[in-house]
């Protein structure tokens, strides 16, 4: 294990300039190619996690109020099976791959070599926390590269989780955490990484690629939307309604990949809400008094949510639901009919229940 690398980072220019400027070095030396190495680095990953496994869930849920069940699921198990993944399939991926020879360059042998990007730097959102910032960090690691990665400040608890592990797991010239402020995306932009992997708005997205475009550095924006399910008058309404409250009442809609409206055939519109309805009631009973169902982040995205549920033109009603319980911060899983695109609800992702 490595020791704990001080006081939290300051958000200065100067420190966040020597962190980089670390990893930078560190991969110049090609310290982190080989698999040996690599591979060690994972294994005190994965160690680790198994040794606090408790605190992680248990940061989760201050955070988001998941569940143990609904915090390993969605987030540990998948680091873990990240883990897994790259350990097995890392010798193979960073084998050179021979392939033939133009008949112009007769007698010479060809080959790809695949090498890492160097040091790259990871933007994780505070949705799903742990997962969204280890699990492209493992891949990152797997490949070879130095890692830069910031944490949302928005969900603290597991931010500082994150830090602890981070400093007893890596060394900081490998894999520094940048801790969240309003002036450290800033200060990560201003520098030059090789790859930017985020995930988050479109809005903040925009900010990201013009600061990338500069070094032309490539970027993965993984971004939320409105994702629609569509249900035709064909469709098992029970199973769809059941499939739907599932994926709607995960992390209490804070998914970027949640349903987020449904085009539901006239026909079977009533049968779909009934259904919806009962599908939640047997998942979490009254859901926000039940222990299993998640809340918003924080009281400015629950105040968001319960403005979209009660913002609504006059052809918009409730079918179910629409009760909110600031103190909680929980909100009923709920459906409102008769939505038209000029409702506030239809301009922009629910990001809730």
């Amino acid at each position: 294990m490595h020791e704990h690398h001080g006081p939290i980072m300051e958000a200065t220019a100067e420190a966040v300039d020597a962190a980089a400027e670390r990893l930078r070095d560190t991969f110049a030396s090609g310290v982190t190619r080989p698999l040996e190495y690599r591979r060690a680095a994972l294994v005190r990953l994965r160690d680790w996690l198994h040794a606090h496994e408790d605190e992680v869930l248990e940061a989760l849920h201050a955070d988001l109020g998941k569940a143990p069940f609904e915090g390993y699921a969605t987030e540990l198990g998948m680091v873990f099976d990240e883990i897994t993944v790259q350990l097995k399939g890392m010798a193979a991926w960073s084998a050179p791959k021979r392939v033939p020879s133009p008949l112009v360059h007769f007698p010479s042998s060809s080959a790809i070599l695949t090498e890492p990007y160097g040091c790259v730097l990871v933007l994780s959102p505070w949705n799903y926390p742990l997962q969204l910032a280890l699990v492209p960090l493992v891949e990152a690691v797997a490949a070879g590269n130095c890692v830069g990665v910031k944490p949302s400040r928005t969900s603290a608890h597991t931010a500082s989780v994150l830090a602890q592990c981070v400093s007893e797991v890596f060394d900081p010239s490998h894999v520094r955490l940048f801790p969240g402020s309003s002036a450290m995306n800033d200060l990560l932009l201003a520098q030059r990484w090789d790859l930017i992997f985020f995930t988050g708005s479109p809005r903040v997205a925009h900010t990201i690629l013009e600061a990338a475009a500069k070094h032309l550095t490539p970027c993965v924006l993984e971004l939320g939307g409105k994702s629609p399910c569509i249900v035709d008058a064909s469709a098992n309404i029970h199973r769809a309604a059941q499939r739907i409250a599932w994926g709607k009442g995960v992390n209490s809609g804070q998914t970027c990949v949640a349903p987020d409206y449904f085009l539901v055939h006239e026909d079977v519109a009533p049968a779909f809400v009934a259904e919806l309805e009962a599908a939640f009631g047997r998942m979490y009973g009254d859901a926000p008094t039940c222990d299993e169902w998640p809340h918003m982040i924080n009281r400015h995205h629950f105040d968001r949510v319960m403005g979209l549920i009660t913002r609504r033109t006059p052809e918009a009603r409730i079918a179910f639901g629409g009760e909110g319980d600031p103190d909680t911060l929980k909100i009923q899983p709920t459906c409102i009919t008769g939505v038209t695109l000029e409702d506030p609800v239809m301009k922009e992702e629910i990001f809730g229940p």
